[in-house]
């Protein structure tokens, strides 16, 4: 939300985080003006330019938003028609890319389709994703949500939590225990 930008920023450049911009960042991450770059600190510059419009990682397609719009258009970064619920809307996103399991964020809600269409998941329980391909909507981290992707096992572990920073919480855990692996 930006009330701790310059503390965030540090913490994710630290972790060598990588990420995707989307549109309530996008002023920030792509060609900042000299007045944007003058209002923050260069971590924050450094770090939020180096978001991507979108990424592959490990065979898996992320972007802030659906991956028919294009992430470089600040117009399709706000492009909202609401979640896809029809079939129609479903096979813009699965003729869009190739990659089995596709990620955003731009609807801060929990959503998992499939080219057949909507699953009645929720985002409270873990889901597998090895049977078929996967659009996978994260809810907000803005709101304590997010979620980690096993590669190997194709599980999708949502958390679903209003974090403190000096919480130990089982995903940071997670991290620890598969960094020493």
């Amino acid at each position: 939300m930006g009330e701790q930008i310059d503390q965030a920023c540090h913490l994710l450049a630290e972790a060598n985080a990588i990420g995707v911009r989307g549109n309530h960042d996008y002023g920030l991450s792509f060609e900042p003006d000299d007045g944007t770059r003058e209002k923050y600190p260069s971590v924050v510059i450094d770090y939020m330019t180096s978001l991507r419009p979108r990424l592959e990682v490990c065979g898996c397609h992320f972007s802030h938003v659906e991956p028919w719009l294009n992430p470089n258009d600040v117009a399709d970064l706000w492009y909202f028609d609401g979640p896809p619920n029809e079939h129609g809307k479903l096979g813009r996103i699965f003729n869009a890319v190739p990659n089995r399991v596709m990620f955003a964020g731009h609807f801060h809600r929990w959503l998992l389709t499939t080219p057949q269409g909507i699953d009645d998941w929720d985002g409270r329980s873990p889901v597998r994703l090895d049977q078929d391909r996967y659009f996978v909507v994260v809810g907000a981290l803005c709101e304590g949500r997010f979620a980690i992707f096993e590669t190997e096992t194709s599980e999708l572990l949502p958390f679903n939590e209003d974090l403190s920073p000096t919480a130990e919480h089982p995903a940071f855990t997670h991290f620890r225990t598969k960094a020493k692996l």
